[in-house]
């Protein structure tokens, strides 16, 4: 068997390889703007950069494996897979103007790629300070039953739902299946923890699928989610193939989304404190005392001592120095 070749994908000044199928070397042709060069110091490797400077290495990998990929059989339900960039999946997307009208727009787009169902949530903190997944701020869903938002928000399966714990340790698109014999991430994970949301999707016959972990900036948190309601092998395969499209899908839907997003659903509503509270523990952070901090809000010492107790009680902090690391974790700093 050959072995595989390195991918260089170039990007500013980083350097990143990965292994690649030795059928992928040798391509020609390659749609603007994205070019590929061979690397004059390695047989067999590529040099692929981007004039869009808004195009991150791990979507460009995605992109990549897209552009390369060879055309693969036609799905059970007569859908062709698609090959489409980054570009054209922005134009389809941009066209909705609300994010239900692209999370619509989003399931038409996975339809094609062989999806029955897609997901989308949003956390501006995914877990708490002690490491528990927290409801995120928006869960959006398509054509799933009509229970999972209440479950999922309300009754604690978002807590122990393992597709999400995997996703939320990692940075690369995955398969899941929850069918004991398939070989994926999940049967070395599932626990009795899990068993009420591995029961559900048995019922909802939704065991199949593929998750886009997406990690932003400050801490934000967002997957997309791809449901499968066939469980055969065959679907299975289908997923796998579908992977690299479906995360081009994922962060094309994350940029013209994340935009329309209110400020309610930028914040993170696990811990809850008031204006004051918030001001005194920013000028705590600042390394200013209660008398510093009085001054400062022309209020007395023990007005502000007041709500820096209120808001150490609200984070379980022991001490001021953990009300402000904790008030920083869960974004209740931000300007």
């Amino acid at each position: 068997m050959d072995h595989p070749s390195t991918l260089i994908v170039l990007r500013s000044s980083a350097l990143l390889a990965y292994p690649i199928a030795p059928h992928l070397c040798g391509r020609r042709s390659w749609p603007q703007p994205y070019r590929a060069a061979p690397w004059q110091t390695a047989s067999n490797s590529y040099r692929f950069y981007t004039t869009d400077s808004r195009l991150d290495a791990g979507v460009a990998l995605s992109l990549l494996i897209a552009i390369l990929r060879p055309p693969h059989r036609l799905n059970d339900k007569g859908g062709q897979a698609m090959h489409i960039r980054l570009s054209d999946f922005n134009s389809r997307l941009q066209s909705a103007s609300t994010v239900d009208q692209q999370m619509d727009c989003a399931l038409l787009l996975a339809s094609d790629l062989g999806f029955d169902a897609v997901i989308y949530d949003y956390s501006p903190v995914p877990v708490s300070h002690d490491g528990a997944l927290i409801t995120p701020s928006l869960l959006s869903l398509r054509n799933t039953p009509a229970d999972w938002h209440a479950l999922w928000c309300s009754q604690g399966y978002y807590q122990i739902d393992p597709v999400q714990h995997l996703a939320v340790a990692s940075v690369s698109p995955f398969v899941w299946s929850y069918q004991p014999k398939a070989e994926t991430v999940l049967q070395t994970f599932i626990t009795d923890m899990h068993k009420p949301v591995v029961r559900y999707l048995h019922d909802s016959h939704m065991t199949c699928g593929v998750t886009v972990p997406i990690h932003m900036p400050k801490g934000g948190f967002a997957t997309l989610t791809g449901l499968c309601s066939d469980s055969s092998d065959a679907a299975l395969e289908d997923a796998r193939q579908s992977l690299a499209e479906f995360g081009l899908l994922a962060h094309a839907f994350q940029e013209v989304a994340y935009p329309l997003f209110d400020q309610k659903m930028r914040s993170c509503n696990a811990i809850k404190l008031t204006r004051r509270e918030r001001e005194c523990l920013s000028w705590s952070a600042e390394g200013l005392t209660a008398r510093e901090i009085a001054d400062q809000l022309n209020r007395s010492v023990a007005t502000v001592t007041l709500h820096l107790n209120s808001a150490m009680q609200k984070l379980g902090a022991k001490n001021r120095v953990q009300a402000v690391v904790r008030a920083v974790h869960y974004r209740l700093l931000d300007h």
